[in-house]
């Protein structure tokens, strides 16, 4: 699924690495909080590659999030490259 099948209607939260936005998506109007991870440039040292540490730590991060499964966090859906 493309970010363009989302409508992102505001800022939730910022990290080092991404940031959390409330989204629309597109097709049938359900709202979701979309975590965006940038893993191509570190935001906070401009136009500097990630290391492959970094790029790694991201894609686990969404691995960890995939597999949890507890009443108290909200459901994981999908992860996508865009």
């Amino acid at each position: 699924m493309p970010l363009e099948d989302f409508e992102i209607s505001g800022d939730l939260g910022k990290g080092s690495f991404g940031s959390v936005v409330k989204c629309i998506r597109r097709s049938d109007g359900e709202i979701y909080a979309m975590k965006q991870v940038n893993i191509y440039f570190n935001p906070q040292i401009k136009l500097q590659k990630l290391k492959d540490k970094d790029k790694n730590n991201a894609l686990n991060e969404i691995r960890f999030l995939a597999s949890i499964q507890s009443p108290y966090i909200v459901d994981y859906k999908e992860a996508f490259y865009d």
